[in-house]
């Protein structure tokens, strides 16, 4: 097997030292562990305004549904945009994909 070393930090450490910048967009893809990184951040603490968050991959390999993911986002104060999506790739349709996408309530 092929793998390679990566270093992770948490997305929060990336923020504050860029000086906690407002983030316009935030695409989080990192097969199946989405809404388990989105609970690590703090929501009071930082400037994200539109996240898209792939989510077919959800409850396959950690816990958490898309529904549970969508509940959780509405809670920090976002909003589900259901047809975020709904057309921008060709990987929706033959691959079965799924993003979803969530603004802040306040925008």
């Amino acid at each position: 097997e092929n793998h390679v070393p990566m270093q992770c930090m948490p997305l929060y450490s990336i923020l504050v030292a860029m000086d906690n910048p407002t983030v316009n967009y935030f695409s989080l893809d990192v097969e199946g562990a989405e809404f388990v990184i989105l609970q690590t951040i703090p929501w009071d603490k930082v400037d994200i305004q539109v996240i898209s968050v792939e989510s077919h991959l959800l409850e396959k390999v950690f816990p958490g549904s898309r529904d549970d993911m969508i509940k959780y986002m509405d809670s920090v104060g976002y909003n589900h945009i259901p047809w975020g999506h709904t057309s921008t790739n060709i990987g929706r349709s033959s691959m079965g994909t799924r993003d979803d996408m969530f603004v802040r309530k306040d925008i």
